[in-house]
């Protein structure tokens, strides 16, 4: 899926900065805009409180942090809890083994 998030119905609260905006927007987007919203998004993404609170004054957004926000926008799993432990040990023996996955 390589559909991008649209942001443009939202009105971004710093017109000046647009990296704080887009946080900001994307905490509305999850309803973690409230009281204890910090606390949530800092949970999520596997930051401090203090870091999501300086991503959204305007901090510099990481790559590995953007793609976080887009994977729970969509409701995606961690990797480790989208694939069994079953398919991990099949692949890894395919790997010793030099073959391929079908």
């Amino acid at each position: 899926m390589n559909a991008q998030i649209d942001y443009s119905d939202e009105m971004p609260t710093a017109p000046n900065n647009p990296e704080g905006a887009l946080f900001q927007s994307w905490l509305k987007r999850m309803d973690w805009d409230r009281h204890g919203g910090v606390a949530k998004a800092a949970e999520a993404l596997g930051k401090s409180p203090m870091q999501i609170s300086r991503y959204r004054d305007g901090a510099n957004l990481p790559k590995d942090t953007l793609l976080a926000m887009s994977a729970l926008d969509e409701d995606l799993k961690p990797w480790g809890e989208r694939v069994s432990i079953f398919e991990v040990k099949l692949s890894l023996s395919r790997q010793k083994r030099g073959t391929k996955k079908k």
